[in-house]
This record gives structure tokens, sequence and C-alpha cells, in this order.
């Protein structure tokens, strides 16, 4: 017998797992990734993006179909998901699933706001809001499945995850959303792999890209849904065919092909990916998010002068200590260097008590640069948990203080609740406008939860 296309098993799979096995857990999780993508969104109002009136222009034509976030004009559909996705990723906060190494979040929730604002929702009115909610956690749980699959093969070779899985997720949340059936799923799936990029090359030069890999994914997730929806179809074998995606990104072939590309269906069934997300409190990479949490309660606890510390020593898994310009250590010559810089991370946050959005571009405190250099990452096989880490302070004085035990950030609403008041300078909600949107997010899956949600998302953020 044939075995059958691993597309045709997949969006199967996929279309039981929205209908009637999202487990309230994660709904509630999917709920708090979307406030927090929102949150950052809102905070990163004012920052310009280089390129984005080209790619994502507003304009006062009522007939467009999406609203920005930014200003909730609105735009043709596909411009306004670009300017929502990079509105997401301009503040280098958004969500991340550490063993994907993706940004899932500013990928999907795009899509679903623009089907929203487009009233394109296969929905009954008192269940519209639970539907999103489920398309968006079974989005999260394909790209997952599809990265730790395949991930592990193509990231070593330059390919960057969020570009590469992204539009995957995309498009199962557009098309699930939309009311696809498994057979419009699978053509679907195949447009996106058909339209996987990104390059990690961006890291190393510290250049622009980075800020358009996750939005053009997530146009390309979009309009893999919409395409599929109008009839057209996609390869049957574009997973694991001999040509197919994993042959092509992970350089597979033979038994091994097979190995890989049967692993994603499997995949789709261990753990929910939308209750393993890193929520970033802080606008640098993922991988330092821990180190920084560590080193600023040192901070706080020892009341440590910058000038006392002789050196700083961060241990990480292998697989983060050798990402692509987390080692950086010299003067950031660019926001993206900046932003993945772990040493730059260490010495601000030691120096400046906390990390903004500002603290990533010049002039920089003139300690920052001197302490960056005195950083030392250690490559820990013992470190199991993604983007988990251990510092170790070295002072001037002989003394060690540090952190024991590999820790991660903390995910609950305490923590995005705390998050949106520090914002408060750069978002300016008020504090009833904050409250109307985290009610509004987290009764989304009321009877009148979508409505709501609209209201609170557009209607004070103007």
């Amino acid at each position: 017998m044939i075995p059958l296309p691993e597309l045709e098993g997949i969006s199967s799979r996929l279309i039981e797992l929205h209908r009637s096995e999202v487990p309230e857990s994660a709904r509630e999780a999917a709920k708090l990734a979307l406030l927090h993508n929102l949150v950052v969104a809102f905070a990163a109002r004012d920052v310009r993006v280089t390129g984005e009136p080209h790619a994502s222009r507003a304009t006062e034509d009522t007939s467009g179909t999406g609203r920005r976030l930014r200003d909730g004009y609105r735009a043709p559909v596909h411009a306004a998901l670009l300017s929502n996705s990079l509105l997401m990723g301009a503040r280098a906060q958004h969500d991340e699933h550490p063993a994907s190494v993706a940004h899932y979040g500013s990928v999907i929730i795009p899509g679903l706001l623009a089907l929203i604002d487009s009233n394109a929702l296969d929905v009954t009115p008192h269940d519209a809001g639970g539907r999103v909610l489920n398309a968006m956690a079974v989005g999260y749980q394909a790209g997952a499945a599809l990265a730790k699959a395949v991930g592990p093969h193509s990231t070593p070779r330059g390919f960057r995850p969020t570009g590469l899985f992204g539009p995957f997720a995309g498009a199962t949340a557009s098309s699930l959303a939309r009311g696809a059936d498994a057979v419009e799923l699978r053509q679907a799936l195949a447009f996106a792999l058909s339209s996987a990029s990104s390059l990690t090359q961006v890291w190393r030069d510290g250049s622009d890209e980075w800020r358009f890999q996750t939005a053009f994914a997530a146009r390309a997730g979009f309009e893999s849904a919409e395409i599929a929806a109008a009839g057209a179809t996609g390869a049957t074998h574009a997973l694991e065919g001999s040509s197919g995606f994993a042959r092509a990104f992970g350089q597979l072939d033979g038994s091994e092909l097979e190995a890989v590309s049967a692993q994603v269906l499997p995949n789709l069934d261990r753990f929910w990916t939308v209750e393993e997300l890193l929520l970033k409190p802080y606008p640098v990479c993922a991988i330092n998010q821990s180190a920084v949490l560590r080193a600023l309660s040192l901070v706080e606890r020892f009341d440590i002068n910058p000038l006392a510390v002789e050196r700083v020593e961060v241990s990480l898994a292998p697989s983060d200590a050798s990402y692509p310009g987390i080692d950086w250590a010299g003067e950031p010559r660019s926001l993206a260097q900046a932003m993945m810089s772990l040493p730059h991370a260490m010495a601000t946050a030691l120096v400046e008590r906390t990390i903004e959005y500002e603290h990533l571009m010049p002039p920089y405190h003139p300690l920052v640069g001197d302490l960056a250099r005195r950083v030392s990452i250690i490559a820990d096989p013992a470190i199991c948990d993604d983007h988990a880490a251990i510092v170790r302070l070295r002072l001037r004085s002989g003394e060690t203080i540090g952190t024991i035990e590999p820790a991660s950030v903390p995910r609950s609403w305490e923590a995005t609740s705390e998050l949106m008041h520090r914002l408060s300078p750069y978002h300016r909600l008020s504090e009833q406008a904050i409250s109307r949107l985290v009610a509004a997010v987290r009764g989304l899956d009321g009877d009148a939860g979508l409505p709501q949600f609209v209201a609170a998302l557009y209607t004070d953020h103007r």
C-alpha cells in the first residue's frame, strides 16, 4: 500500500483539534499570548520602521477591509496585516516558542485580526471568540510540530525558524478560522510550505531584514489560506516529497527524510505549544531574557554597583550559546546587534537596572561597552530548558554571587499586567483602557466576546 501524503494526515488532525480538542488551559494561554502581543504592539506605535510605509501604506478609503493597530486607520487588508505584524515585532518583544525559536504570535494574530475586520470568520456570533482562540492555539501547534521535526536540521544551515515555519502556522490558523475543510487546509499548507524563507545571516550582519521576515511570514500564511479558499491546488507531497520542504530545507534524503517528515503528525499531540511560550518582558532576543531577569534580580537583592563587577559569566544551553548574534561583544552597530547581543544586554541590565527600547540605540552609557567586553558565554550541556540561564557575577573583591539553578521567564496574567504598567509611558493607555482591554481578552470566548474585543481594540486607542 502506498502511504498517504503527510499533509493529508496532518490537515485532518488539525481539523479535529480545532473542532473539539483544544483544552481550556490552551485557550487561556492563547488569551495571554494575544494580550501580550497587543500590549507590545501598542507600546511600539511611536517606533518608525524603515521601509514600512512602502509595505503597509494606510488609506482613508473606508472600503479597505483591515485596520492598523498603530492608529486604527483602515487599509487594504494585506497592508494592514503587514503593518500589524511589524508593530508586534517592532520592539523585539513579541512572543517566542523556545523549542522552535520562532515568533508565531506576530505571524498568526495579524491574520486573525484581518479576518475579524473583514467579517470573514466562519463562526456563529455566540462562539466567534472561542473559535478564534481555538484557531490561534492550533496554529501555534502546527508551526511547532513542523519546527520540532525539521528545525534541528534547517536552523544550523542558516534558515531562520520564524520565516520557515511561521507561514505553516499562519495558514493553519487563518484557514481554520475561515472554516476550511481538510482538503482546503491541505492546499493552504502546501502553499505555506512553498512560501517559506528567511536567513539568520541578518543577526551576524546586524541588518534590517529581521523585522520584515516575520511580517512576510504573516502575509504568506494569510495569503496561503486565501488562495486555497479560492480553489487553487498545492503539491500533494509538499512536505515529504523528494523535492519537498523537508528535503530542501533540512538537506535530508532517503530514510532520514521519511523519518523526519513522519514526525510532524505525532508532534501535533505532544504538549500544547501555546502553553510553552516565552512572553518577553524586555526588548531583547528571547535567548537573553532569562539571563537578564537573573541579573536584575541579583542587582536588586545585593544592590550591586556595576563598577564592582570584574566579570559576568552566563551559562546557556549549547544551542542557545551558538545562535547567531548572541556572542556579539563590541559596541552594537545597529538595533539588530544590540537586540541580539547577550553581552550588551547583561551590561545594560547591570548599569541601567532595566532594559528599555532606548537602551538598544546609541548613545550608550559609558560603562556598558567596557562591561560588555567582560561577559563570558558558557555552553553548558547540563542546561536542557530552552532559553534558561545561570548567571554568576565575579566581583573585584573576589566574591562571586549568582544563581545556582537555571530558571525560565515567568508566564502569567500577573507578569503581563506588570509589563503593561511598566510600558505605560510607551503605549500611553489609560487605566480604564487597560482594564477594558484585559477584560475583553479574558472574556473573548464569552457570548459577547468578539464585539467587546473589537471595541476595546480600536475604540480606546486611536
